[in-house]
């Protein structure tokens, strides 16, 4: 239901899911652009082809979600938990993933990751990125997964 409302009915007024447990919801095909999603325990979620353009979904753990074609386009991602997750497929144009925990995430066949912010991004060996693109330095092994605390 959260998913498939009418969003022309938002108005001015932003989603707002800040702080639920959402953990392994089935939001396929959900409408979440612009949601305010910070903190929000999306864990195990099936957000298959989901549209969370512009959302913040900062300090949100998406630890396994099943992120496959999903519209993250201008999302913010500060410090995020993405272990484990899948991410093939998804649009990452401008996304802001500055501190975000990419150990284990399947980034191949990311649609673009043109003008998205990897500053400080959390990755190991098990991280798969896209063809061409060129991971900055990893953490020391012992680098905590949430590097920032979250407000």
């Amino acid at each position: 239901m959260i998913g498939r409302r009418d969003t022309g009915r938002d108005g001015p007024t932003r989603l707002d899911l800040s702080h639920s447990c959402l953990a392994s919801a089935g939001l396929t095909d959900a409408h979440l652009s612009h949601a305010d999603l910070a903190g929000t325990d999306l864990s195990r979620a099936d957000l298959l082809a989901a549209d969370l353009a512009g959302a913040d979904l900062r300090c949100a753990t998406l630890a396994g979600a099943d992120l496959r074609g999903t519209d993250l386009t201008n999302t913010i991602l500060y410090d995020v938990v993405l272990t484990g997750a899948d991410l093939s497929g998804t649009h990452l144009l401008g996304a802001s993933l500055t501190g975000a925990d990419l150990r284990g995430t399947d980034l191949s066949g990311v649609a673009t990751l043109v003008g998205a912010n990897l500053t400080g991004v959390v990755h190991d060996e098990t991280t798969i990125w896209p063809d061409g693109v060129t991971p900055p330095p990893a953490p020391p092994s012992d680098f905590p997964s949430r590097p920032r605390p979250c407000a």
